[in-house]
């Protein structure tokens, strides 16, 4: 309460409550879709207790407070937990560290507290070589490759203009030099070393175009050809020229109005004949690219009475982890149905149910 002594009048400030913090323990962060799976895994294989700080902002500042010994934690939660001081960290999906953002900062501001840091990622060079200065940072505080980013880009890379804009394209024998600094704190692990798993069988299918569906390709393409000569187009641009070839080959596309535009269902009716011949009664991960051509998949596999589990940005949050659930532990759910960019640190094995996804 706050008294203005010249009116003499009573007046309610809001203050900033107080806020635990904790000492000790591990802090894992991860991509959304992965903290449920770090939490059980953690239980099954290592019985440690944890807790997923998710929710609100107020819910995700008390679950920040709670002791246990893991906190688990998706990079846009990050600052619900910068007042706590941790044994260790784990990075997964390290390669969303690989620029400087505000995700990258909170990473780096918590393991410098932390006395043991670990990052896991299956791809440390996301986009270039300049993508591991930030991770390695947080490894070792800059012991291999300095604190320093620009002075790591002056000492490995060169300037080089493509019209308006610029990039840093790595010197002769960069990348030997860089691997030799972090060889003192990188190991890398092999599938077929931890895992027993058979060779990857590779079936290509291929489908043919129907005349209008070609006809719009091949007038796309040389208009792309044209358009990415052109000085002034950056990167972004052409991709999304690019993305609009690719989703024709889906038999759809989204014209400059916003309307998406049908040509046929070619790959989704011989999905729907595999699922329902040689693959019936077997487990099928279905990753797609496009909300609108997962629409259509789910449309046709409900006519076909085939139980489909979808997952995508369409699907609320709080259902995501329901619809994994469902998938490992129900034999009922035959399809599952995915958008690829949300693939990252999910499991589905569905070792539980009499036909695994193997």
């Amino acid at each position: 309460v706050v008294v203005d002594k010249k009116t003499n009048s009573v007046k309610w400030r809001t203050v900033r409550p107080e806020r635990w913090s904790v000492y000790g323990g591990v802090l894992v962060v991860c991509p959304k879709s992965g903290c449920r799976t770090w939490s059980r895994e953690l239980a099954l294989w290592q019985g440690m207790t944890s807790v997923e700080i998710t929710g609100d902002r107020n819910r995700k500042f008390k679950r920040a407070a709670m002791v246990c010994h893991a906190h688990i934690i998706n990079y846009e939660s990050l600052d619900a937990v910068k007042d706590n001081h941790y044994d260790a960290i784990i990075v997964d999906e390290s390669h969303r560290c690989a620029n400087k953002t505000v995700q990258t900062e909170n990473t780096l501001e918590i393991s410098l507290r932390c006395q043991r840091k670990v990052l896991l990622s299956g791809s440390p060079v996301s986009n270039s070589l300049e993508s591991v200065f930030y991770q390695m940072y947080i490894v070792d505080g800059g012991r291999s490759l300095g604190a320093n980013h620009a002075a790591f880009v002056d000492e490995f890379f060169r300037k080089e203009q493509n019209g308006p804009n610029s990039s840093n394209v790595a010197v002769a024998g960069a990348a030997e030099k860089i691997a030799a600094r972090m060889s003192r704190a990188t190991f890398f692990c092999k599938k077929d070393e931890v895992l027993d798993l058979p060779s990857k069988t590779h079936s290509p299918v291929f489908l043919e175009m129907t005349d209008d569906q070609l006809r719009y390709y091949e007038t796309l393409k040389r208009e792309t050809e044209i358009y990415i000569q052109d000085a002034t187009v950056t990167i972004d641009m052409a991709a999304q020229r690019m993305m609009k070839l690719l989703q024709i080959c889906q038999g759809i596309v989204r014209e400059d109005e916003g309307k998406w535009l049908h040509f046929n269902s070619v790959k989704q009716d011989a999905l729907i004949e595999d699922l329902t011949n040689e693959l019936r009664g077997r487990k099928v991960i279905v990753w797609c690219r496009f909300t609108e051509e997962i629409e259509i998949l789910l449309v046709k596999l409900q006519k076909a009475g085939l139980w489909a589990l979808r997952f995508d940005g369409a699907v609320p949050k709080a259902m995501r982890d329901k619809a994994i659930e469902a998938w490992n532990t129900d034999p009922r759910y035959t399809v599952f149905v995915g958008q690829i960019s949300m693939g990252e640190g999910i499991e589905l094995v569905a070792e539980n149910c009499m036909s695994p996804c193997f």
